[in-house]
């Protein structure tokens, strides 16, 4: 509650909305709250600084960034609360260049940062992988407070501050069913599927301005199917190179009755030599018991730069080292061809009635549940607001391009198994 300390005379509370216009309601709320206070403790309210002034002295105030670059008003600003209201709304970096005001100089003041959102909105994406993941893949509960350390220079870890997600929905509004009983259904009656499954069901992954709509869960991610079953599938890997960035390797099986691809399992680190990536890659195969028929990279592990080996040279070398080579391809060098035939993997068609969704059209690829960040990441992204054909580049959307490189080479490669001879797989 950004009114703890409004005893302090040195409190200072900032709640931040991207418009000031979207304040009213707000102010209005704390208007009629502190209508019932005694009149000794009912603070004063000053529109042309939008702040409420306590007896005390503590103050808190209603500020916005309607521009990004509005953020650098409040630098160098302490704040021992901050709100964010509809955080879904900010991008990233102007959330973080905010909380970095909120530091307390005074002992018996505890800082604090809250924050809430809608499943839907334009900043989705980052909203959902720092406080959503950690809740939806179970490292995480609801409600618990988890802390938060870093790593400081000298390699030793410092806590930093404690984490916890309220995860909420429409059902939990007491006052809101007994006043709007029909809210639940006017939110069923919303003719967008994604709205209607974001705001009704509370699903981050739905996805507003989702780049890959066709995106569902409940239809690509399923548990992984057992080794045995799937004696004879072959396998085929791709790899999108990053060092600093994260470098994302992802295995697929397929199945030649059925003609789907699955996204078996992953690597995906950062900050791996070429020798220790080819170590990670073998022993992942070898734990599987198949050798890899090829494995497709990205076009800019082929570029070179004077007589120095390309990326992709050197990982050849390595996994020969390793006694272990693989036949390489480079991958598809255009972004839109890689996201075309993604799209078209994901495709699915389904029908509706009153007892749910049938599916009627599967996906030609899935991915098995154990591949957590291609399922954290593939959904969040979002169309850039310069291209709408393109993801934009600072977004986590290495394996989104792992995955597209293989289904891109999957189109034109062929496998050879021992028991049906030649057959071509992929998209289709």
């Amino acid at each position: 509650d950004a009114l703890q300390y409004s005893g302090h005379p040195a409190y200072r509370a900032a709640i931040f909305r991207r418009k000031e216009s979207e304040q009213s309601d707000m102010i209005g709320r704390y208007r009629r709250r502190f209508s019932t206070w005694p009149k000794r403790d009912e603070p004063n309210w000053n529109g042309e600084e939008r702040t409420f002034r306590f007896p005390s002295g503590a103050e808190v105030s209603f500020l916005s960034c309607p521009n990004d670059t509005d953020v650098w008003k409040y630098q160098g600003r302490e704040f021992h609360f901050i709100g964010i209201d509809q955080v879904e709304q900010w991008p990233e970096w102007v959330y973080q260049a905010l909380i970095m005001n909120c530091r307390s100089s005074i002992r018996d003041i505890r800082v604090r940062k809250h924050s809430n959102s809608n499943p839907w909105g334009p900043h989705l994406s980052w909203v959902k992988k720092t406080f959503i993941d950690p809740i939806r893949h179970g490292t995480q509960k609801p409600g618990n407070p988890w802390p938060v350390y870093v790593e400081k220079r000298d390699g030793s870890v410092q806590f930093s501050h404690n984490k916890c997600v309220h995860w909420t929905s429409w059902s939990d509004n007491d006052i809101l069913i007994a006043n709007d009983p029909n809210y639940s259904a006017r939110l069923l009656a919303n003719p967008d599927p994604r709205m209607r499954k974001a705001y009704y069901e509370g699903d981050y992954d739905a996805g507003y301005g989702a780049f890959f709509p066709e995106w569902d869960a409940r239809v690509h991610v399923i548990d992984p199917i057992p080794i045995e079953q799937m004696k004879g599938w072959p396998l085929f890997l791709s790899i999108d190179w990053g060092f600093g960035a994260p470098c994302s390797t992802i295995g697929y099986r397929y199945d030649p009755q059925d003609r789907r691809i699955y996204a078996a399992w992953e690597i995906y680190v950062r900050e791996k030599t070429m020798p220790e990536l080819a170590a990670l890659i073998v022993d992942q195969c070898r734990a599987g018991g198949v050798t890899p028929q090829f494995l497709v990279g990205g076009h800019d592990m082929w570029k070179r730069e004077s007589n120095a080996r390309t990326l992709a040279d050197q990982l050849k070398a390595e996994l020969w080292k390793l006694d272990y080579p693989i036949r390489m391809k480079m991958g598809a060098e255009h972004r839109s061809v890689k996201w075309a035939r993604v799209h078209a993997a994901l495709d699915w068609k389904y029908t509706e009635d009153e007892h749910g969704f049938l599916v009627t059209k599967q996906p030609r690829a899935k991915f098995f549940r154990t591949c957590n960040n291609a399922i954290r990441t593939i959904p969040a992204l979002v169309a850039s607001d310069h291209d709408p054909e393109d993801i934009p580049r600072h977004l986590e959307d290495h394996a989104a391009d792992s995955f597209g490189l293989a289904m891109c080479a999957s189109l034109d490669w062929w496998i050879t198994t021992p028991q049906r001879g030649s057959v071509s797989f992929g998209v289709t």
